[in-house]
């Protein structure tokens, strides 16, 4: 996950990125969570108008409640299946 400030874009963690209906809350989340801490360490809810979008083919924005982040995958094929499954 990577976070913007001002112009530029800082890291702030990385992981395996998953979406994750929640029946139990009846909601859907974007989950970051570190494999080796078992952890997980970015949560965004895909909250009504929720907008998510591909600036690049391996790169994904969106908005959370104190900035604008930044999903970053190392495959483009991995991308636009999550970018499907999150537009859905």
């Amino acid at each position: 996950v990577y976070l913007a400030s001002g112009k530029s874009w800082s890291h702030h963690a990385t992981g395996a990125a998953l979406l994750v209906d929640d029946s139990g809350v009846g909601s859907k989340f974007i989950r970051l969570v570190d494999l080796a801490a078992s952890a997980v360490v970015f949560e965004q809810e895909l909250y009504d108008h929720f907008e998510y979008s591909a600036s690049r083919p391996f790169f994904h924005v969106f908005e959370t409640d104190t900035a604008v982040a930044a999903l970053s995958f190392a495959s483009e094929k991995d991308a636009q299946g999550f970018l499907e499954m999150v537009q859905k």
